[in-house]
């Protein structure tokens, strides 16, 4: 079973954020602690497998991680949950959520495109994924943080993120929380992944960076081959920040979704 937490287990409906790559459940919880969906909602904090405090595993797939999320709702006996999820989280929503139509209530997924990425977009993200694994952990910290700064382009804030994996082990030793090879493996997965043959029918919403390369800002006609009703006009945002959404603009993405969540008479 992953690792997960609950911040209350009183209200009706339920939310349940899954993270992106080399994240875990902590990177949603400014986004969780959002006053509305507290008071309305049991909120599910999640970490995926290969990451976090969650298990390793060689399966790293996204339909291995969607499996992982069913377990969660059936051994918790959740009914109907509403998923968010960010980049990678976001393809498992989307993939659990066509998996299993009548379970999921709504579906929400910050700067991830339901189609494959264009093909250099896959290749940074691996590059940088490749990148850290074949950093030498026996080195002092100040190198180890020399040699990510370079994968993270200079970008200390991303530094931060990519860094937050880096921990010690009991004997004093540097390594990866997550399992940095499984997911190293899985590029053709995450870019040629299958998803079922099925359209999801709930309430739908994208929450998406206009400065990422995530999620094509002017074809969208790919969205409508995985969903019965998306209105581009009304369904897909995008907000003036890169792929971090929930970071660089959390006041207006939980403004986003607070809306979507009240057009369906939840808050």
């Amino acid at each position: 079973m992953l690792n997960y937490k609950w911040t209350d287990r009183q209200k009706k409906h339920t939310l349940i954020f899954l993270h992106g790559m080399l994240g875990s459940h902590w990177h949603f919880t400014g986004m969780a602690d959002h006053v509305p969906f507290q008071s309305h909602f049991n909120v599910l904090l999640v970490d995926l497998r290969n990451h976090g405090a969650s298990f390793h595993s060689e399966d790293n797939t996204i339909a291995s991680h969607a499996n992982d999320i069913l377990n969660i709702i059936k051994h918790e006996n959740i009914q109907h949950p509403h998923l968010i999820g960010h980049s990678f989280g976001a393809k498992v929503s989307l993939q659990l959520s066509l998996q299993e139509p009548k379970l999921i209530q709504s579906l929400a997924m910050l700067d991830m495109s339901p189609y494959p990425l264009p093909d250099h977009v896959t290749k940074w993200v691996f590059s940088m994924v490749n990148g850290l694994n074949a950093i030498n952990l026996n080195a002092d910290l100040s190198t180890i943080e020399a040699e990510a700064l370079k994968l993270a382009g200079g970008n200390k804030e991303y530094l931060e993120f990519l860094l937050s994996n880096l921990i010690k082990d009991p004997s004093g030793h540097y390594k990866w929380k997550v399992n940095m090879q499984a997911i190293a493996n899985s590029s053709e997965n995450f870019q040629n992944h299958v998803f079922p043959n099925n359209k999801f029918g709930g309430p739908f919403v994208e929450i998406a960076g206009a400065k990422s390369l995530f999620v094509n800002q002017t074809d969208f006609s790919g969205f409508s081959n995985y969903l019965s009703h998306v209105d581009p006009k009304t369904d897909i945002h995008f907000l003036d920040c890169g792929h971090a959404v929930h970071f660089e603009k959390l006041n207006e993405t939980q403004a986003l979704l607070q809306h979507f969540y009240e057009k369906q008479g939840l808050l």
